[in-house]
């Protein structure tokens, strides 16, 4: 009879006494119990460390891996160079796993041997409420992709044998959109899923990300799909991209917002005729309507303080 294969969980954690203890927790209360945790500890100076000292007499199988802080793309590829496990699963050290996540994700790896990264729906809980789906099919994936992040980071258990090739995984140069950058590498190695049920609860909280946290991230993410376009032969500018993707960005117009997405629709020739058109049509129509709820709300408020 073949041994249950080992899932390696990674975990980065910076000062997070407030919710490691809820993270940590959910892993050792998984239904599969053949797992290890690899925590890193990138320079906590708050109780963290302590925290993680007591989890660590607790159970054999988490481990705690200390480093000066250097950053979350530093942390995950500590982490996962540690792991032991024929699959490696994320979870942020502020967000909880279902009971069974790790059980369902393994059947359906074992199954599936095609898979390289597999995800699956958030619930949302904290500050928001609700279910994030996430694309289900390798083909929604990619399509995605092309604009947006496919996989909810802490959602995700990869095959590891897929993901050596590709050392470092996470690369310093996408940082604040480190995980997108994966799976953009990672479709040529493989195929994607996510699962429609929430396997993971993500935590929206007010420490999550700063103003300027945000901004960087925006341009790591506009860096990364006018890059990828270009590879499909559509050139455009990581300015233009922005100010369509975040209509508040740069301060544009609600004119200049329409001049600029009429551009990009035609500069999107080339996605228009692959197989992923429809997933162009929905993404244009989702940031046009988004951009004109906007605008209309600004005007609304400017009248409302007249």
């Amino acid at each position: 009879m073949k041994r249950a294969p080992l899932v390696s969980v990674v975990m980065p954690v910076r000062n997070g006494e407030l919710y490691v203890d809820d993270a940590i927790r959910s892993v050792c209360e998984q239904t599969y119990p053949h797992w290890e945790l690899v925590v890193v500890d990138d320079g906590s100076t708050d109780r963290t460390p302590n925290l993680l000292s007591r989890w660590v007499a607790s159970d054999p199988r988490i481990r705690v891996i200390r480093q000066k802080p250097l950053g979350l793309v530093a942390a995950s590829n500590a982490g996962i160079a540690a792991t032991q496990g024929e699959y490696i699963a994320r979870l942020d050290s502020d967000d909880v796993a279902s009971r069974h996540r790790l059980r369902i994700q393994v059947a359906v790896m074992e199954s599936r041997r095609d898979l390289v990264v597999l995800g699956s729906a958030i619930r949302l809980f904290g500050a928001r409420r609700g279910i994030l789906l996430t694309p289900m099919t390798d083909w929604g994936c990619r399509g995605r992709l092309l604009f947006e992040n496919c996989f909810a980071h802490s959602s995700v258990m990869m095959r590891k044998s897929c993901i050596t090739s590709l050392e470092p995984l996470y690369q310093a140069s996408t940082e604040f959109s480190e995980d997108y950058g994966v799976w953009v590498r990672l479709t040529k190695v493989g195929r994607f899923a996510n699962l429609p049920l929430p396997l993971v609860k993500y935590r929206v909280h007010a420490r999550q990300i700063s103003r300027e946290k945000a901004e960087r991230l925006r341009q790591a993410h506009a860096e990364i799909v006018t890059s990828m376009w270009r590879s499909w032969g559509v050139d455009v500018s990581e300015d233009r991209f922005l100010r369509v993707r975040w209509p508040d960005f740069g301060g544009a117009t609600y004119g200049e917002f329409l001049r600029d997405a009429r551009y990009l629709s035609g500069a999107l020739g080339p996605l228009w005729r692959s197989r992923h058109a429809p997933h162009v049509m929905v993404w244009l129509l989702l940031v046009v309507a988004r951009g004109s709820l906007k605008a209309v709300s600004a005007r609304i408020a400017e009248k409302a303080n007249r």
